[in-house]
Parts: C-alpha cells; sequence; structure tokens
C-alpha cells in the first residue's frame, strides 16, 4: 500500500483494553492484532494473597517486633540468643538480623560457629531517637 493511500485512508480508532494479569511482573505488555481491538496486560496492584513490591531495605524495619531485636542488640547476641525474646522462633529471629542488616542498621561478624549482631552507628541513632520521643509522647515523669 502507497504512503498516500494511507493517509487518504486512516485505520478506524478503537480503543485500548487494559488487562491485569498476575503473570505480567515486570512491566506492561501490549498485544495488538488487525481485527482485535489493542490489549494493554499489566501487573496488577498488590491483591490478597499475593506478595506486594518488596519496598527498600530501609523500610522494612518498621514495627514492634523489628524495634524489639533491634534494642535486644544493644549488647552482641547470636541469632539464637535473639530468638529468646518472647514470640520470636529462631527462623524469625534470623530473618529480622537479615533485614537490620541490609539496612544497614546491624552489623554480623561470623565468629566460628556464631554469628554475633551488633547495631551500626546508624541503628544505635535510629533507637536513640526512638526512644526520645516515646519519652516524649510520655510526658514527664510522675513519681
Amino acid at each position: 500500500m502507497h504512503r498516500s493511500a494511507i493517509r487518504a485512508n486512516p485505520a478506524p480508532r478503537r480503543s485500548a483494553v487494559r488487562a491485569p494479569s498476575f503473570f505480567c511482573v515486570v512491566s506492561p505488555v501490549a498485544l495488538t492484532d488487525p481485527v482485535l481491538d489493542p490489549v494493554l496486560v499489566h501487573p496488577p496492584g498488590s491483591a490478597p494473597g499475593w506478595p506486594a513490591r518488596r519496598p527498600p531495605p530501609v523500610g522494612q524495619p518498621i514495627g514492634p517486633t523489628r524495634a524489639l531485636a533491634l534494642e535486644a542488640l544493644e549488647h552482641p547476641r547470636t541469632t539464637t540468643r535473639l530468638a529468646r525474646l518472647p514470640r520470636l522462633t529462631a527462623s524469625a529471629a534470623s530473618r529480622h538480623a537479615t533485614v537490620l542488616r541490609e539496612a544497614g542498621l546491624v552489623d554480623s561478624l561470623r565468629r566460628g560457629n556464631t554469628v554475633p549482631h551488633r547495631p551500626t552507628s546508624l541503628g544505635d541513632a535510629l533507637m536513640d531517637g526512638a526512644l526520645r520521643a516515646a519519652r516524649a509522647a510520655r510526658g514527664p515523669r510522675r513519681r
């Protein structure tokens, strides 16, 4: 077909169909067909039961259990000793230590068959700020 014929007879405009798909995990995909309407397949928003996109590591430490774990690491502790906290299994303690380490809040150094964890200066600063904020929120002490 010649260019002038295309300009003279433009294709009829069709609206695109949006289709969320759990199998489209990276980026949207456009599907076109000369007869059918074009389809834009895109990743869905987080749905119940499906994992959402992982936030950056610094966003993960927020929460009472990790704050408790970071506070417990005021003195170096192994994962096993960290797991002795109430309601914390060994696997959960290991995961909390990993997330805190990835966020730069904890250092872990292997010594033989143990890995003691200790807070970094950033972890200390975070806990110092959290303690000051908690004390300020409670108000002055009553005696």
